[in-house]
């Protein structure tokens, strides 16, 4: 994605801007070590997606993981050593379909935990977890880290807005709504 097809998306989004991410300190890229070249270009699209919100490289960080299962165990870790309210974490994995039950017990587990680490510890997240039936799919989804960092950084805009916690912020103005 480019920047200038990121900037016709938040366009479409009244109120969400660059200028919306004060008081963001660092966006964290978690990602598995399982398909090695998938991992790179969905990291390159999320970092790339990064510097179109005008992020510093030294404000974004990645962590490699070792697979699914374990990125909500990691999110939590981020999460509970960062403080909540100036961060935004994303998820990166894939996990692919094969011949046994495994693939749903995995893509259910880790959907599941995910979405419950990141409300628990009320985050700014974005998941880019793919769950596929082949590899070709995965690499047809590339972007997807991308689309992982626009959620993030808008759930990240939306809560300073709604919770009011940026420095000197005032929360939604009813000229907002």
């Amino acid at each position: 994605m480019t920047i200038a097809e990121s900037e016709a998306i938040l366009s479409r989004r009244p109120g969400i801007g660059t200028d919306s991410l004060r008081g963001l300190n660092k966006l964290i890229l978690i990602k598995t070590q399982w398909y090695p070249e998938l991992m790179m270009k969905l990291e390159m699209a999320a970092k790339q997606e990064a510097r179109a919100w005008n992020l510093k490289d030294h404000q974004v960080e990645v962590i490699t993981g070792p697979g699914a299962l374990e990125l909500p165990m990691l999110v939590q870790w981020v999460g509970e050593s960062h403080p909540s309210d100036d961060l935004a974490v994303v998820a990166l994995g894939c996990v692919v379909r094969g011949d046994t039950p495994h693939f749903d017990y995995v893509c259910s587990n880790a959907m599941t935990q995910l979405q419950a680490v990141s409300l628990k510890l009320s985050l700014a997240f974005g998941n880019g977890l793919l769950t596929v039936d082949s590899i070709e799919q995965a690499r047809a989804r590339e972007s997807k880290g991308a689309e992982a960092v626009q959620a993030a950084l808008w759930m990240y805009h939306l809560k300073t807005q709604l919770l009011g916690r940026v420095k000197g912020g005032h929360g939604i103005s009813s000229s907002q709504s």
